[in-house]
């Protein structure tokens, strides 16, 4: 490295140094062994990033990293999060592969973790975070979150009646008044919801609490038309919201706010380096630069919630006194079998009960 690159480091680390409170980004945090990745990293010359994201999202990452870290070219594949999963295990069965880094969500990552399909990265940047954000493991980390908790129409719902909490919702002046996305599909956020309060509330408070919650719930469907219901004020309160979803609408005009009970959950969505990764050094620096507030604010512009509490835009702040857990989605079934779940899901959540 040249003395002007020695020079310019440093600067850059004294610059973040002053940032009080503020996780240091890549380039202020270019420690010793973060140079020596960056300089691997060029001598690989380019890194490919499977995400789930918006092409346009994961194009904006590409190019910031770009401007980052010079040197390093970047390529993209995007699909949803089945498909890419079923492509890295396509590639990795023939022995052929093309991913670097991987954007998916904790249960994905948790899946590879556990068949040895990612790479370990010790990022330093992920120790800048709050406890309880990021995993442990170092297998993979999230960079931004989709929380669960519910929301209301405050044209319908005046501040001062606003429910707060989870128990706020049986309040008998809301029954008829609840919308939800069906958790008898037995997949998304509401049905992941039910399942998560089991673990919170103990199988004795939850049973009541859940049979009670399916009486006060006037209408079923998918997610979006669910929402349009409350943003049209055909309900009352949306059951199990997700506040990303939530926030945009509202800060185009929507009369609707979001709740912050506790706890709140979130899945993390993920970035992690695939374990057979053709240029492992770039894809560690991509982890890395996925974690630092540059990255971290493209995340937020593009409607998301950073994992990294400082990064996270006025509308998002409030989460970062909020008590969160981990939905956790390949832990649900813990102390009951998804079945046992379903069987009680079906009783208790039927319109007219």
């Amino acid at each position: 490295m040249s003395p002007m690159s020695v020079k310019r480091i440093t600067a850059l680390a004294a610059l973040g140094a002053i940032a009080l409170g503020a996780a240091p980004t890549m380039a202020q945090s270019m420690d010793p062994a973060l140079a020596a990745r960056y300089e691997a990293a060029k001598k690989e010359a380019k890194v490919t990033l499977y995400g789930v994201d918006t092409a346009e999202l994961l194009q904006q990452l590409g190019d910031a990293f770009k401007k980052q870290f010079p040197g390093i070219a970047f390529d993209y594949f995007r699909s949803d999060s089945a498909a890419m999963y079923q492509r890295l295990e396509a590639e990795a069965a023939a022995g052929r592969h093309v991913a670097d880094a991987i954007i998916l969500t904790a249960d994905r990552s948790e899946i590879m973790e556990g068949k040895n399909e990612l790479l370990k990265v010790d990022s330093p940047i992920a120790k800048a975070y709050p406890a309880g954000i990021q995993p442990t493991s170092g297998y993979w980390y999230n960079y931004g979150l989709n929380v669960v908790a519910f929301a209301y129409n405050t044209d319908l719902v005046k501040a001062n009646e606003a429910p707060k909490t989870w128990a706020d919702l049986l309040d008998p002046k809301w029954k008829g008044k609840i919308g939800m996305q069906d958790p008898k599909t037995g997949a998304g956020g509401a049905h992941a919801w039910v399942a998560r309060m089991h673990k919170v509330m103990g199988e004795e408070k939850w049973a009541p609490f859940m049979d009670a919650m399916g009486k006060q719930i006037a209408r079923y469907g998918a997610y979006l038309p669910v929402r349009e219901a409350l943003v049209g004020g055909e309900i009352h309160i949306q059951l199990a919201a997700y506040p990303d979803f939530t926030e945009p609408l509202k800060l185009k005009g929507a009369k609707i706010e979001w709740a912050t009970p506790e706890p709140m959950f979130f899945v993390g969505l993920t970035i992690q380096a695939n374990a057979k990764a053709p240029n492992p050094n770039a894809a560690k620096l991509f982890v890395d630069f996925m974690l630092t507030d540059d990255a971290q604010k493209i995340v937020a512009a593009a409607g998301k919630i950073p994992a990294r509490p400082e990064s996270r835009p006025g509308g998002f702040s409030r989460l970062n006194t909020a008590k969160m857990e981990p939905m956790d989605p390949n832990k649900l079934w813990v102390n009951r079998d998804k079945a046992w779940f379903d069987q009680n899901i079906q009783k208790w959540f039927v319109v007219g009960r």
